[in-house]
């Protein structure tokens, strides 16, 4: 099986992806990981680095213009267009770099916030594993850590998306 494993964002989301990089491979799949270039340096034994361009969200908010479009933003709306003109240069190359890799995958495993990469693999007709790295939903022994998860997942449920 050709399998591409595209994760974005901090070393935490990254060391999941290349763990589960390093066993497929070992089990005998071509593994190719997507990422920034950070997290696909010095990748596992037989999983194939793609680093994607542009910079990731730390480095984006780490930025002055960053930092910036952050400070003293009160309302909403005027900080989601804002942060939309601030990312489109990063997103053009983030979008290109993950179709590209995931070329000629037979399946795409990613996490729910990659969505670059579900949008290139329903592109290309190539299915989707998402891997969830934490519950998005209250378990037995805790509650969801993503407290906007529960009314997002009944308002995509309900909405005509």
């Amino acid at each position: 099986m050709r399998a591409t494993l595209v994760t974005f964002g901090s070393r935490g989301d990254a060391e999941p992806f290349r763990a589960l990089a390093a066993r497929m491979a070992a089990d005998g799949h071509a593994v190719r990981l997507v990422s920034h270039a950070p997290f696909v340096a010095d990748p596992p034994p037989g999983v194939e680095p793609r680093p994607v361009r542009g910079r990731s969200v730390r480095e984006l908010m780490d930025a002055p213009e960053g930092r910036a479009l952050v400070a003293g933003v009160r309302n909403p709306l005027r900080a989601v267009r804002r942060l939309a003109t601030f990312l489109e240069p990063e997103l053009r190359l983030l979008y290109a770099d993950t179709a590209a890799g995931v070329a000629g995958a037979d399946v795409v495993v990613c996490s729910p916030a990659t969505f670059p990469a579900l949008h290139a693999a329903e592109a290309a007709g190539v299915p989707v594993v998402q891997a969830q790295l934490q519950p998005l939903v209250p378990t037995g022994a805790f509650p969801a850590p993503v407290a906007w998860a529960r009314w997002f997942l009944s308002w995509a449920q309900n909405s005509a998306l």
